[in-house]
């Protein structure tokens, strides 16, 4: 075994030089295999070192148990090991019989469980870890992270004249099993997307609720607590203003936007006219928040100006396009047949 002696020392060390740490690995400075978890997992520069810093990181992170028998010293509950082996009742229950080798193994000679025989990195390197050390670590993960990283508009009650975009910025991990559900008063108004287009003409004349849940669908974890402990809710009290939305000025430029046909099922025609020189951006959203089409770092002078824009080949449904330069943001709806 290869431990740290001194962890005054190593919290210092820490504290003066990486405070924000999250999982500390300890690389010894010697060739022999070998390794240990605890508090900080170490390992060697040994050639196995690598497969060893993992299975370290499964005791100091996860709080896993070895899954081999390294002595009476370090047996007690952990949520890879059990002195109960009643398959009704086993920490592990939800993973029996579900094909994934996960059953009821003792160790051998004594009166403790484990839910692998052989095939965990827990217990041999160069292994995966067993289904039950996934979810634990999976469980853990979630205890420290909530998803939702940030959220616009900050303001948890906003009052709009115009649509605006609200959105999430999710942690997602690889494959991505986070899924979003987003409501407004009540009604589902976008699925699994990272932001939503809340149009004024789509609210009530007061209090709006817009209302978003995150939530991971991973087959990794079949924790009983999984489904309502690792839900993350946003929410979002709207006010709608009674003014219109088609005519946008400010003290220095005027713009007037006009989209024709609308509906259409072809091309769109986009007349513009601003008071002044201005480099604008026009971008073009589904109805759901996607960016479908971006036009930036156009110039456009102070006279009515054309754009034309080919919707042939983007299915039926509302579009939103969104006009942005230094001095405004305008959104106009569009309709494709």
């Amino acid at each position: 075994m290869v431990t740290p002696g001194n962890l005054s020392l190593v919290a210092t060390v820490l504290a003066n030089n990486f405070p924000n740490y999250d999982q500390v690995i300890i690389l010894g400075n010697s060739p022999y295999y070998g390794g240990s978890g605890g508090m900080f997992a170490t390992a060697t520069l040994d050639p196995s070192s690598n497969e060893v810093a993992i299975h370290e990181i499964g005791h100091s992170f996860a709080g896993l148990a070895d899954e081999y028998w390294a002595g009476s010293q370090y047996a007690m509950e952990k949520p890879n090991m059990t002195q109960i082996s009643v398959a009704a009742t086993i920490k592990w229950k939800n993973w029996l019989t579900t094909g994934t080798g996960i059953g009821i193994y003792q160790f051998t000679g004594q009166s403790w469980y484990k839910p692998a025989n052989g095939t965990c990195d827990m217990e041999y390197l160069n292994r995966s870890f067993c289904a039950v050390c996934t979810e634990t670590i999976v469980e853990e993960i979630h205890g420290l992270i909530n998803p939702i990283r940030s959220y616009a508009p900050l303001s948890a009650t906003n009052t709009i004249s115009k649509p605006v975009f609200f959105s999430l910025n999710i942690t997602k991990p690889t494959p991505n099993t986070i899924k979003t559900e987003w409501s407004l008063n009540g009604v589902k108004i976008g699925k699994n997307v990272d932001s939503v287009l809340v149009n004024p003409a789509s609210l009530s004349v007061g209090s709006n609720k817009l209302s978003v849940t995150v939530t991971d669908t991973t087959s990794l974890t079949r924790s009983n607590l999984h489904s309502t402990s690792h839900v993350y809710v946003t929410n979002w009290t709207i006010s709608k203003m009674n003014t219109g939305i088609h005519d946008i000025s400010s003290t220095n430029n005027q713009l007037e936007i006009k989209l024709y046909p609308n509906p259409s099922s072809d091309y769109l025609n986009i007349s513009y006219k601003t008071e002044k020189q201005e480099k604008m951006s026009i971008r073009i959203f589904s109805s759901r928040g996607t960016l479908i089409q971006s036009i930036t770092n156009s110039k456009w002078i102070d006279s009515e100006n054309t754009l034309k824009i080919d919707f042939r080949n983007y299915p039926a449904g509302s579009y939103y396009i969104e006009f942005r330069t230094l001095s405004y943001v305008h959104t106009e709806k569009f309709i494709k047949k």
